[in-house]
């Protein structure tokens, strides 16, 4: 919600953040890898979403810095998103959490139910938002950890994304594009947030690339973004003893 931000990121701004992702988008030139069936050597993608809100408190990384227990209010759903790939006989997943983090034992088990799917460990992609409202599955900093139940529903909830996705698959075209967006400073040179809320706050070295990939299915008409960029946004701030997907 970008409404929530406490910084000094002025609405011009934040209209630039809307628009710098639809301009890398669109200048993602596409380029068709198939319009067969991948067995025949070409390429298929498809999408797949799963819900992963807790039914019942959970502790977040806000539990332990404000002396409070599990947290019970959802502000929002969380999710794990999938992206999946096959071509010429091989089969690809990038999976997109809204969670903090994952421990390795955790993505480990996930890689190995995948593999029964026919994906290889090596290829799949989990990365996590780094959202500070979501269950703290990762043990970070000695705050409480999620227990073995939400753990177990969280991992099968991945491999329910990923199936979506695999049944979802057909041919698509693919494009990439990038674009400068100067919205980040790096405050590990330069202090914490409160010395961070403007950006024309003085700053070291930065990556302000957004670069996104499109893929867009030729059949459905369906299309879906992979984006990267570096930053750590913290969008939920004021109202921070919520579960949100930040």
């Amino acid at each position: 919600c970008l409404s929530d931000w406490s910084s000094d990121v002025c609405s011009s701004d934040l209209v630039f953040i809307k628009c710098g992702l639809a301009t890398a988008a669109v200048t993602a030139a596409g380029f068709s890898l198939s319009r067969q069936d991948s067995t025949d050597g070409g390429c298929i993608a498809g999408f797949g979403k799963a819900d992963i809100t807790p039914d019942q408190p959970e502790p977040t990384n806000y539990s332990d810095q404000n002396v409070q227990g599990p947290i019970d209010v959802i502000m929002d759903r969380i999710y794990v998103r999938t992206t999946y790939f096959a071509s010429g006989g091989e089969h690809l997943a990038i999976v997109s959490c809204d969670l903090l983090g994952l421990p390795t034992w955790f993505t480990d088990a996930v890689k190995n139910d995948l593999a029964r799917l026919g994906i290889p460990e090596d290829h799949v992609a989990i990365n996590c938002s780094h959202d500070h409202t979501a269950p703290e599955i990762l043990f970070f900093r000695g705050v409480e950890q999620t227990d073995d139940a939400y753990n177990q529903f969280v991992k099968n909830r991945i491999v329910q994304s990923v199936q979506a996705a695999m049944a979802d698959a057909e041919p698509v075209t693919i494009g990439f594009g990038t674009i400068d967006a100067p919205l980040n400073v790096n405050r590990v040179q330069i202090g914490r947030l409160n010395q961070v809320n403007s950006l024309d706050t003085p700053s070291g070295l930065v990556d302000q690339q957004l670069s996104v990939i499109r893929i867009y299915q030729l059949r459905s008409r369906k299309a879906g973004l992979i984006y990267n960029f570096a930053a750590h946004p913290l969008t939920v701030w004021t109202n921070h003893l919520v579960i949100s997907a930040d």
